[in-house]
């Protein structure tokens, strides 16, 4: 998988920032990448690529270069990948920082799908119900949310929402959303408050929720409060993480 992951990024160095390609991944042979050190052993198993993917799935891939605060090239395949199979009609993101995720999924969306992603406002950083990670502030403190989508083709789909997810008023969108993206806060307040709206938002059959960051040795109060979980909710006793990744997945 580190093979995988570097030839991406020799590819990135050519493509522009607006170009879009289509992406196959073979789920046959590629090697996985060891995991940094993280002195809290992840509590929830594994799930190969290869057992929720098909073995070529050809999606579109914008923004491809990377910067702090995104998620990887691997990853950025997955998830639109989950997408493409999976036809979501609805979509929520918590954590838009700059877009780049939000639009590579609502590319991969059906036509009439709507996304709705959710942002905290800089101004309300030292305002906020639940304790922060320190190092979110750097993805909060930003000009604009969302700016990557923000004059694309894909823009109409795209619902820009603000707010604290801990103060929010998610009940508009309980048991309707088909795929919910959790990249948020970091920290182990936020992780559980908003595990547990994806958990009511989410379709009880049917659906998907995907967490960014698990098992990364950045934010140890994420695992933590995932891992507490997966033990402790019967709801989350079937989710995985997802190899070679830091996604963590649960089908419904």
């Amino acid at each position: 998988m580190g093979k995988l992951i570097s030839l991406w990024r020799k590819a990135g160095r050519f493509l522009s920032k607006a170009e879009a390609v289509a992406s196959p991944i073979s789920m046959t042979s590629y090697e996985v990448e060891a995991a940094p050190p993280n002195e809290l052993k992840p509590a929830i198993p594994v799930i190969q690529l290869k057992e929720i993917l098909s073995e070529e799935i050809l999606v579109p891939l914008l923004e491809p270069m990377e910067k702090d605060g995104h998620i990887n090239l691997l990853e950025l395949l997955v998830i639109n990948q989950l997408v493409k199979k999976l036809q979501p009609q609805k979509i929520f993101e918590i954590g838009t920082f700059d877009g780049r995720t939000t639009l590579n999924m609502a590319a991969s969306a059906p036509k009439d799908s709507n996304i709705f992603t959710l942002d905290l406002p800089p101004f309300k950083v030292d305002y906020t119900k639940l304790n922060l990670e320190y190092n979110d502030r750097r993805y909060i403190e930003k000009p604009a949310s969302g700016i990557l989508f923000q004059g694309s083709p894909y823009h109409s789909k795209i619902q820009q929402l603000y707010g604290d997810s801990a103060t929010f008023d998610f009940s508009p969108f309980n048991d309707s959303i088909d795929f919910v993206f959790v990249d948020g806060s970091h920290s182990y307040e936020y992780v559980i408050n908003d595990t547990l709206r994806a958990l009511e938002m989410s379709k009880k059959q049917h659906s998907i929720i995907l967490w960014h960051d698990y098992a990364s040795p950045c934010w140890p109060g994420l695992q933590k409060a995932l891992d507490e979980l997966y033990i402790q909710d019967a709801r989350l006793s079937q989710a995985k993480h997802i190899e070679g990744t830091k996604f963590l997945v649960l089908f419904r």
